[in-house]
């Protein structure tokens, strides 16, 4: 058939009104289907779309997965359980907000980075939101380019410091700082300095020292 010759199928004597066309219109190979139902592309057993050097672009298989390439490797399979993909996966929400749903119908969820030596995992459990390490390493947060807090391995939690010694560890180039403060109640301050250390009331309020709970020691806020 020469070009602009078009294979017709389906009732319809007309041009153009047939169900289904097939034909070359000198640049490009169509096959159209204008008219009445769906078109369905069957086999007994896979399906494939190759390029013109054999090259794999998708393949269907029947009762398995449905696989899509780029430039000859497989990047997306479907699975019994789901989805792989092969490569980093970008997801673009555009203008709007979430770029991204986990929803399980299970009471819990999450999602896993896997990593040739470690992992982690985000996830709920019941009413919970847990932040997994699995690894031996640290937890560790970064804002703004730089690495603010860090869990360890033994629990210990360090803020400004990448390898806290105590519980909570709190490091600062300048005077390091905790703050304890009751809304519209005392404010509490310990501070370490370059040659002093420093523990204290900010706000016009007396310190007590307390052992088994009781008041050892007050200093009232005029001294």
């Amino acid at each position: 058939m020469l070009d602009n010759v078009r294979l017709r199928l389906g009732t319809g004597d007309a041009e153009g009104q047939q169900d289904l066309q097939i034909y070359h219109d000198g640049s490009n190979s169509y096959i159209d289907e204008t008219g009445t139902g769906d078109l369905f592309i069957k086999s007994s057993n896979d399906i494939y779309l190759q390029g013109a050097n054999n090259e794999f672009m998708a393949e269907f298989s029947e009762n398995g997965s449905v696989d899509l390439y780029h430039n000859g490797n497989k990047k997306f399979a479907t699975t019994s359980s789901g989805v792989e993909v092969t490569g980093v996966l970008d997801v673009n929400s555009g203008t709007t907000d979430t770029a991204a749903n986990f929803t399980s119908s299970d009471a819990s969820v999450a999602v896993n980075f896997v990593a040739s030596d470690n992992s982690m995992q985000i996830a709920t459990s019941g009413t919970d939101g847990l932040l997994k390490n699995n690894g031996a390493g640290s937890l560790r947060f970064f804002n703004n380019g730089s690495e603010r807090v860090r869990i360890d391995s033994s629990g210990n939690l360090g803020i400004g410091t990448s390898s806290p010694s105590n519980n909570l560890h709190i490091k600062s180039s300048g005077n390091a700082e905790l703050v304890l403060e009751r809304d519209s109640g005392a404010e509490i301050l310990l501070q370490a300095q370059a040659a002093a250390g420093v523990i204290g009331t900010q706000t016009n309020n007396h310190l007590d020292l307390k052992t088994n709970s009781n008041t050892r020691i007050r200093i009232e806020n005029n001294g």
